[in-house]
C-alpha cells in the first residue's frame, strides 16, 4: 500500500507567485487545493485589475483547472470590510491617512486563509469543522 500524498492548501492570489508555487507543488506530487478570497462582490465599481476586483479569482481559477487541482473561492466580503475598510474609513474621516492594505496583508488575510483552510480541509477529510475553527478563533 502506497502513502497517502501531502495535501496543501495555497492561498491564491492570481499572482505569479502564488501560481508558480502551487505548480511546483503539483510538479512534486502533492495534493494542492488552491484557495482564493473574494474580498467584495462582483460589479460593485472595484476595477477588476485590483486585489479586490474580478481578475484575481478567474485567473487563480484558470490556474487550477490547468494544472488539475481543485480551487474553492471563499466570499469574505462582510468581514472585509467590518475589519479592514471600516476602520479604514474611520480613519480618514477622523483626517488620518491608513492604508488598508497592510491591515489586510498583515492581519485578517492571514486570520482568514488559516481559518478557511483549515475548514476546507476538515471538511475535505470528512471530519466536522465547527471545534476547530473556534479553537483557532481563540487563540
Amino acid at each position: 500500500m502506497s502513502a497517502a500524498r501531502p495535501r496543501i492548501v495555497v492561498a491564491m492570489s492570481g499572482g505569479v507567485d502564488s501560481s508558480v508555487a502551487a505548480a511546483l507543488l503539483v510538479r512534486e506530487g502533492v495534493d494542492v487545493v488552491g484557495v482564493t478570497l473574494r474580498l467584495r462582490p462582483c460589479g460593485e465599481g472595484v476595477d477588476p485589475g485590483s486585489c479586490c476586483g474580478v481578475d484575481g479569482v478567474l485567473t487563480a481559477k484558470a490556474v487550477a483547472d490547468r494544472l488539475g487541482f481543485a480551487h474553492e473561492v471563499f466570499p469574505v466580503g462582510v468581514e472585509f470590510q467590518e475589519r479592514v475598510l471600516r476602520p479604514a474609513w474611520d480613519e480618514y474621516a477622523a483626517g488620518r491617512t491608513p492604508n488598508p492594505c497592510i491591515r489586510c496583508n498583515r492581519d485578517d488575510y492571514r486570520k482568514s486563509c488559516i481559518r478557511i483552510s483549515v475548514y476546507w480541509l476538515e471538511r475535505r477529510c470528512n471530519r466536522r469543522h465547527k471545534s476547530s475553527i473556534n479553537n483557532h478563533e481563540q487563540q
